[in-house]
Order: C-alpha cells, then structure tokens, then sequence
C-alpha cells in the first residue's frame, strides 16, 4: 500500500470520527435540553396551570422560531413538550445551531415568565435553568 493510499483511508477515518462526535454531541445537546424543558414544563404547569404553561411555551416557541427555524420542529400540546420532530431532523443540523436555538427557547420560556409575573415565578424556576447550563457548558 502507498503512502498516499494509508494518508487517504487515515483522512477518511478521521473524517468518520469527527461525524459520529458531532453526532453525538447534538444528540447530548437535544438530550440535556429535553430534560430541562420537562422539568420546566412540570414546575410551571404545577405553578400557573396546564392552559397557562402551554400558552407560555407556545408563544417562547414562536418567537424563537423566528430567528431558528429548526424550532418549527418542536411541538406542544397539553401534554407538554414534544422534540420527536427536532430530533429526526438532527442530522441535517449544526449542532452550534441546535444549542443556540434551544438556549433562545428556554431564555424567551423565562422572559415571559418575567413578563407576566415581574421576578415572582423567576425565583421558582431559574436554578433549575442555570443548572441545566452549567450542564450544557460541560458537555
């Protein structure tokens, strides 16, 4: 086997692995941010109601979507949210982009919260949002 030959399969191995880490690494991205809209979901519904929470996400979705449309993939119902939508489309999508995108969901989720309430539910929910960053930025 020539040099070039090893060089060329030894580039396409690399090139494989970086593609399975990036993988990877938006699949822990989409799973980190799953849980915390969950745990978000249950603490707010538990504090304003299931009509409220759902008009609160929905209208966060909405204005997130406007500046990442990989968002439009995202559903919510009364059952809370669903990323099953998101989640096949991942493979088509930068993984900065997926956090970006997701950070901008979760920080309009707690603008309205502001909105509605001033600082009031903020105190409730916001340790759980900064725990889940501080998670993000590990990963």
């Amino acid at each position: 086997m020539t040099e070039s030959t090893e060089q060329g399969k030894h580039e396409a191995a690399l090139r494989q692995m970086r593609a399975e880490m990036a993988q990877a690494g938006k699949q822990e991205v989409l799973e980190i941010f799953s849980e915390l809209l969950d745990r978000l979901w249950e603490r707010i519904n538990s504090l304003i109601g299931e009509t409220a929470c759902v008009a609160v996400f929905r209208s966060a979705l909405l204005e997130a979507s406007r500046d990442h449309a990989l968002l439009q993939d995202i559903e919510i119902a009364s059952s809370g949210i669903n990323l099953d939508g998101l989640n096949a489309t991942l493979d088509a999508l930068d993984r900065a982009a997926v956090r970006t995108g997701l950070l901008a969901f979760t920080d309009n989720v707690m603008a309205l919260l502001i909105d509605l309430t001033g600082e009031i539910l903020l105190g409730k929910v916001e340790p759980l949002v900064q725990q889940f960053k501080q998670k993000l930025d590990k990963s």
